[in-house]
């Protein structure tokens, strides 16, 4: 997820997928839910590496970005996911990688009201090369196939 740096590769884009703040309903039992964005200074919160230590939020018509506590950083957010499901802290992902729970009830989007509606770029990446090997352009043909609709949801 996110743009690509390195010209070694290409990468094919299914789309993009919009970012929201979620919990574990058993973590919100403990801490409380949030009323308003300021509110996350009382919360442990699951961030990637800086510079992304600030989550943008919609107030009074326009995008502020508000510090949030660290309760741990990562570059990866499969690892930050399973943390969030795990009741461990609150997290802002990409809504590819939590629909699935927040459709299940095992997570819960919050502020939904302050999601400035954001988007990270969704990317199936390999190797730059002059002639693709068959089964190399096969697999990305299914995976941009199979993870489109699930970014237009």
């Amino acid at each position: 997820m996110g743009p690509l740096a390195d010209a070694s590769f290409h990468a094919r884009v299914p789309g993009r997928s919009r970012r929201a703040v979620v919990a574990a309903p058993r973590y919100l039992q403990q801490g409380g839910v949030p009323q308003e964005p300021g509110g996350l200074v009382r919360h442990r919160c699951f961030n990637f590496r800086r510079p992304l230590d600030e989550w943008p939020f919609r107030l009074g018509g326009q995008t502020v970005h508000l510090p949030v506590q660290d309760g741990m950083l990562t570059h990866n957010g499969e690892t930050m996911r399973q943390l969030t499901l795990d009741g461990l802290g609150v997290s802002r992902l990409a809504m590819l990688h939590v629909a699935a729970e927040l459709q299940a009830g095992r997570l819960v989007e919050l502020l939904p009201g302050y999601n400035p509606g954001d988007t990270e770029e969704v990317s199936a990446i390999f190797r730059n090369q002059r002639h693709m090997p068959l089964r190399v352009r096969a697999f990305t043909d299914l995976l941009v196939e199979s993870v489109s609709p699930l970014l237009a949801a």
